[in-house]
């Protein structure tokens, strides 16, 4: 026997339901379950009946909804601005038309609105619920460390933000190992490329990263959104274990990645300048004591300069003749002194030979011979040992063609480089 069409695999006998069984399901079903709603969007094809009720459409991306909003709903102050292109926030129930088959909107709550209050309406929400949960705080929050020897970059690849870190990282700091992993950041798909960059990280070796740097430069709420998103925070707070600084947008932008992060910073700038910040004062050390050794080096050349100057055998000589000059001065008034102080005494014993006894004469005589005797030997001293006496005794002084003394062997090479011989009566040039 052939299968009848209208049975199921069990052989019974399927019953189709109505259009009206059907439509009351749907309209059971819509209404209980979607009520109390509240929505965003934009206002399109808007009219209003004579009985003072207004119907539009919402429109959102690639969507529309119907919506209706009857008079005793409506106030002045509800309705005013009520236009095609404006942005609404709504309240209100689902409600299903049987009769056309047609899902609406019965709104009871209009309010003109934009989306960056809706979004920052959200971040508030989101805020307390992560802050309930205890992702921010600080108990739970990793050290960043003071010297990173790795670092993984988050950032849109080619972006300003990505340029300035790394630049003012690489001008400040003596070593470096940068990584950096693409991610979109802005846009519908940026949360799971900023998560994909994440798990890259994440998968690598353990201790291979350091510290994860996730950073873009400053926009609106909704550029920097995608900071703000559910699935990005849980997935930093509770699967990610590397410590992270976030260095998102510009001092006025704060975002909930700022708040989970280990640390946050205002500008891209500004954490390339905290990271940097031990090996700048390193590099700002080394440079100083460079500059003291160059200094101190710089001295040192000077001090024996100066002393090289200063013992040269030009200045040897120098020094020399001055000292024996002040010797046979000193030698010289020593020496008028000495007869001046004889003669004086032999005055004055004069005058006593003469007012003395013969006696006394013979005596003062005689004494007179023992100190005569005694000069002559004064004399014959001081004669010895002045510095022509020397000279007559066949030395002489060697100069050289320059005029230079030699006072030593080693400065004669050749007997030609003689420039003068000086005697005790006269020099005489070879």
């Amino acid at each position: 026997m052939e299968k009848n069409d209208l049975t199921n695999n069990s052989g019974e006998v399927e019953i189709p339901l109505t259009v009206g069984e059907i439509s009351l399901l749907l309209k059971t079903q819509l209404e209980k379950e979607y009520r109390g709603l509240f929505l965003a969007g934009e206002i399109q094809n808007l009219t209003f009946s004579a009985s003072g009720h207004y119907y539009f459409n919402l429109h959102g991306q690639d969507c529309a909804l119907s919506c209706v909003l009857f008079k005793q709903y409506t106030s002045a102050a509800m309705t005013t601005g009520l236009q095609n292109g404006a942005n609404v926030w709504l309240w209100g129930d689902i409600s299903y038309y049987q009769k056309r088959g047609q899902i609406q909107l019965m709104a009871k709550k209009i309010q003109l609105g934009d989306k960056e209050g809706l979004l920052k309406l959200k971040l508030q929400q989101l805020k307390q619920k992560f802050l309930a949960k205890g992702y921010f705080e600080v108990a739970r929050k990793k050290n960043i460390p003071i010297h990173p020897k790795k670092i993984a970059i988050v950032s849109g690849l080619g972006t300003a933000a990505i340029r300035d870190f790394i630049t003012v990282y690489t001008r400040r700091s003596f070593h470096y190992s940068l990584l950096i992993f693409p991610a979109l950041v802005q846009g519908e798909s940026a949360v799971d490329s900023i998560i994909s960059a994440l798990t890259k990280i994440k998968a690598r070796p353990q201790n291979d990263i350091d510290l994860v740097v996730v950073t873009r430069g400053g926009g609106s709420l909704e550029d920097l959104w995608c900071f703000n998103d559910e699935k990005l925070i849980e997935y930093v707070a509770t699967q990610f274990s590397i410590p992270i600084l976030s260095a998102i947008g510009h001092e006025r932008d704060h975002t909930l990645l700022d708040l989970v992060s280990d640390k946050s910073l205002e500008t891209p700038s500004a954490a390339a300048e905290f990271l940097s910040q031990r090996s700048f004062d390193q590099r700002g050390q080394f440079y100083h004591w460079v500059r003291l050794l160059r200094s101190q080096g710089q001295n040192l050349h000077n001090a024996i300069k100066d002393r090289k100057q200063r013992y040269s055998t030009e200045r040897l000589v120098s020094l020399l003749r001055q000292q024996l000059k002040m010797e046979k001065s000193r030698l010289n008034n020593s020496t008028q002194r000495m007869a001046q102080s004889f003669l004086n005494r032999i005055q004055m014993w004069r005058y006593q030979i003469e007012e003395s006894p013969k006696s006394m004469q013979q005596s003062l005589t005689l004494k007179c011979q023992q100190w005569r005797h005694q000069l002559e030997k004064y004399q014959l001293w001081l004669t010895a040992h002045h510095p022509k006496s020397v000279m007559e005794k066949g030395y002489c002084l060697a100069w050289d063609k320059d005029g230079h003394l030699i006072d030593r062997a080693s400065k004669l090479k050749q007997i030609s480089e003689l420039g003068s011989l000086e005697f005790y009566d006269g020099k005489k040039n070879l």
